[in-house]
């Protein structure tokens, strides 16, 4: 694995999920009418798990849209896994059978099979009320649905909340102005399980990078409980430069005095990206020999 420097953000950031008010609908939507289609050939034990995820997906939604209590008053808000099962109302659901049910009934793909053989707007998109956002634009939720059905995404934050209650936290946003974009997010902060399967099956794992130090976070973050100590080798070399041809300066403000500060709430900021390009020019026009620039990618 090269790049290894990445590697606990890219396994925390593939195994969080996130779901929002439109796909919600959209599964309730189209779980409701394939129940209501085939109901008299589905098994009784089928039918109550069907019935029992779309409680659950009701209750989401009540948080959500704020018919239930006052937590979903605009803004963001973290809660460990008990706190939301409990706030939710769905704490006595059994989430290991809702997954066993998802896993042996294959209801996803024959849900979306359903829905790609009807091809019906009704059934494509419809809300299962009229209290359903009222926005029906295409937006990304729209573009999201036509590669990974709704009802999928469902699955995966339901499965992730039968998590251990260290492993992660959950992120609920209410958008006031667009409440289609409401949502529920799982963040996984332990991603040490999800790398045991590779230490396991694998003769060896090599992890790779130029920025790996210190080695020992890394070791205690995915590997410290499954590799025995003796089996664990480090091999690092000296920098392809002399020490006397690096320096490391920090700009804590622009020419015009606007501060550096790259947070998720600012760094789209016009004055504050003018000012990053003024010090660029200004840079360039001082460095002999050329320059070369790079730039941290929040994609």
């Amino acid at each position: 694995i090269d790049g290894a420097h990445n590697l606990t953000e890219a396994i925390n950031g593939m195994n969080s999920v996130t779901v929002t008010t439109a796909q919600l609908w959209r599964a309730h939507s189209q779980l409701s009418q394939y129940l209501e289609r085939y109901s008299g050939r589905l098994k009784p034990s089928n039918i109550k798990y069907i019935k029992q995820v779309l409680l659950i997906v009701s209750c989401l939604l009540r948080m959500l849209s704020g018919n239930a209590s006052d937590t979903s008053a605009p803004g963001s808000r973290i809660s460990t896994l008990n706190d939301f099962l409990f706030r939710a109302k769905i704490d006595d659901v059994n989430m290991f059978k809702i997954e066993r049910y998802f896993r042996r009934s294959d209801v996803v793909r024959k849900v979306s099979g359903y829905v790609e053989k009807t091809a019906e707007p009704s059934v494509a998109a419809a809300a299962p009320a009229a209290s359903a956002p009222a926005d029906t634009t295409e937006d990304e939720a729209d573009f999201v649905e036509r590669h990974r059905p709704a009802l999928g995404i469902v699955e995966a934050f339901l499965l992730a909340l039968a998590s251990d209650e260290a492993d992660g936290r959950v992120l609920m946003t209410v958008d006031a102005e667009n409440p289609r974009r409401s949502s529920l997010r799982f963040l996984l902060l332990n991603p040490e399980d999800h790398f045991a399967d590779i230490l396991v099956q694998a003769r060896a794992v090599v992890l790779a990078g130029g920025t790996l130090q210190p080695v020992s976070h890394l070791v205690k973050q995915l590997v410290v409980d499954k590799v025995p100590a003796d089996k664990i080798r480090t091999f690092s070399c000296g920098h392809m430069i002399p020490p006397e041809n690096l320096t490391t300066i920090c700009l804590p403000s622009g020419p015009t005095g606007v501060p550096f500060e790259f947070t998720y709430e600012s760094r789209n900021s016009a004055s504050l990206l003018e000012d990053l390009g003024r010090t660029i020019v200004n840079l360039c026009n001082v460095v002999p020999d050329g320059v070369v620039l790079f730039f941290p990618s929040y994609a």
